[in-house]
């Protein structure tokens, strides 16, 4: 009699709970679910029972993500994590989820218990603080931007005067030219790297390798600090991929590294270095320190700095919002609180060690599910000779040097160029050549009418029309948009010769 009471408490409990919870087979196909996740998920229990979770799938995860999440539950383990669903109704929405795998007598897996929260709130301030501090950080790094733009803009007019007097020696030109190239990169790099910081972009779950990240970093950090802090690394280069939001990463870094950058230049000595390494352990290993610590893996980052240390008194408070020892002017004390709270979100661990004049240590590890093959970029070089071509091209650029440049490079290929000046005289061109023009390469910020408003003008004359767009910076949901209406490639200010003669003949080829 008592088990029967425990079954119909435990049964009268799953199904006034107020998380969600699913049941399914071994195969993933739902057996059972309680309120809870019919109100989350907006589906009647009818058009659960016999189907698979993936009926709330959104699309924005990646396939690598629900490949980890399987073979994780699937090999028996606990599976916890965040990702993005979607209800009948279309709306998206931020879930916790944590599955369990239930074993029958012969120790083999029967079925899958799924336990869900809706999490979007607590995400959307996250993300409006996570805004708050990017602002913040790109205010703190400003005097250093400004310098190392000032250093640029010298570098290329410095040898551009140059130019002018090595023209009978080939080898003191092409070497002027190749210095100005890599100082337009670096300033273009730069851009981006400032724009992606202080932009507001979705968060986007990935598989990289965060090396590639802290070396992207630390090239900013060294063009953006005082001269007197060296920034080091030392990394393991058999690191493993793990899937994550970049945006975020990208951020708990710089926080940490600003701060330390901070507690060097209040020393009355301020030089130092800052030092970022990774590496990895065994769960096992770190569970003497962080019980709580699950999978069998977790990837390493530590920042340290030669600084000023933290006080003991104030070591229990660091993680505090808005909790700060610097002066109104100097932030808002989001930095570390943010940093905490990132690491949360990937069910990692934070760990801090500081000595008063001899510097701190900020550790953070995050787990790895699952061990994933890194996509490895295509290093097939691009500096092979592309061919040209005969075809009529129409160039939208309002920036006059930046469109005679176009046209030279199309010209030298053998295209004939027709350009326009602003999206109004582009559509009249359009219009009175339309036969001929193969392609339209289009700015997006135009005066008159935008680059994608040009774009769907031009569509309405001729639905097949070929376009690509140039941009200094666009978002990633708006990238993807711009995909779907037909928009055939977006290529990034400041033009790159290759880039562009490889994507005006790849399209009209297509």
């Amino acid at each position: 009699l008592k088990s029967k009471e425990q079954l119909q408490l435990q049964s009268a409990a799953l199904e006034s709970a107020a998380n969600a919870f699913i049941i399914t087979d071994r195969n993933g196909v739902i057996e059972w679910a309680n309120p809870a996740f019919l109100s989350l998920s907006g589906y009647d229990i009818d058009e659960v029972i016999g189907s698979k979770p993936n009926l709330l799938k959104s699309g924005k995860m990646s396939g690598e993500f629900y490949a980890e999440l399987w073979n994780t539950v699937t090999a028996g383990k606990v599976w916890r994590g965040e990702l993005i669903n979607k209800r009948k109704d279309g709306t998206l929405y931020d879930e916790e989820m944590t599955i369990t795998p239930v074993k029958n007598a012969a120790g083999k897996i029967s079925h899958f218990v799924a336990v869900k929260e809706d999490i979007s709130k607590q995400k959307e301030l996250q993300h409006q603080l996570i805004q708050t501090q990017k602002l913040e950080s790109i205010g703190t790094l400003a005097s250093g931007i400004a310098h190392d733009f000032n250093n640029i803009l010298g570098i290329i007019l410095g040898y551009s005067t140059l130019l002018e007097r090595s023209r009978r020696d080939d080898r003191r030109f092409e070497e002027n030219i190749k210095t100005i190239k890599q100082a337009v990169n670096r300033g273009s790099n730069l851009v981006q790297q400032i724009l992606t910081f202080a932009r507001k972009t979705d968060v986007e779950y990935n598989v990289i390798n965060l090396n590639v990240i802290i070396r992207e970093l630390s090239q900013m950090l060294h063009e953006t600090f005082p001269r007197s802090i060296s920034i080091k690394l030392n990394l393991d280069k058999n690191l493993p991929a793990i899937i994550i939001d970049q945006a975020q990463v990208n951020q708990a870094l710089l926080n940490l590294c600003v701060n330390a950058r901070d507690a060097i230049l209040a020393k009355e000595k301020p030089y130092g270095t800052i030092t970022i390494r990774t590496s990895y352990i065994a769960g096992k290993k770190l569970q003497s320190k962080f019980p709580e610590a699950v999978p069998d893996k977790y990837i390493i980052i530590s920042v340290s700095d030669t600084g000023a240390g933290i006080n003991e008194s104030i070591r229990d408070r660091i993680f505090d919002p808005f909790y700060t020892t610097k002066s109104p002017d100097k932030g808002t004390g989001l930095g570390l609180s943010l940093v905490y709270g990132i690491v949360k979100t990937y069910k990692g661990f934070i760990d801090m060690e500081s000595e008063a004049g001899k510097g701190t240590t900020f550790t953070l590890y995050l787990p790895v599910y699952q061990e994933i093959e890194e996509k490895k970029p295509d290093d097939k070089k691009l500096d092979e000779v592309i061919a040209g071509g005969n075809e009529t091209l129409l160039i939208v650029e309002d920036e006059e040097m930046l469109r005679n440049v176009l046209i030279q490079l199309l010209e030298n290929k053998g295209y004939h160029v027709i350009t326009a000046r602003d999206g109004e005289e582009g559509i009249e061109k359009y219009k009175e050549h339309n036969e001929e023009i193969a392609l339209v390469v289009t700015d997006m910020g135009l005066p008159k009418m935008s680059g994608t408003d040009l774009y769907a003008a031009l569509r309405e004359i001729n639905p097949d029309i070929k376009t690509i767009l140039a941009s200094g910076f666009v978002e990633p949901g708006v990238s993807s948009e711009l995909y779907k209406k037909g928009i055939k490639e977006i290529i990034r200010k400041p033009y790159d010769a290759v880039e562009i003669l490889q994507k005006v003949r790849n399209i009209i080829d297509m």
